[in-house]
């Protein structure tokens, strides 16, 4: 009789967990990584984010929610950058 629980590596629920984002999200946690990537580098910081310190990513990522504007220039609504 087959077992009822399989047993994954951790590579097999890492590759199930990546199908099961949806490819809206993917695009979009893409996109708004990217314009924080712009704005670091606008402010000659360092842009590779995914190794800050805790602190510092919560420094600046709560600087560029304040600092974020569309590329026209005008306010983002504040619902939109949640």
């Amino acid at each position: 009789m087959a077992k009822r629980f399989a047993h994954l590596t951790d590579a097999e629920v890492d590759e199930k967990r990546l199908k099961l984002t949806a490819e809206n999200t993917k695009r979009s946690n893409l996109t708004a990584a990217n314009a924080f990537r712009d704005y670091l580098r606008e402010k000659d910081l360092n842009t590779t984010f995914e190794d800050f310190a805790p602190d510092v990513l919560d420094k600046n990522l709560g600087q560029f929610y304040m600092e974020a504007r569309r590329a026209n220039g005008q306010l983002y609504q504040g619902s939109s950058l949640h």
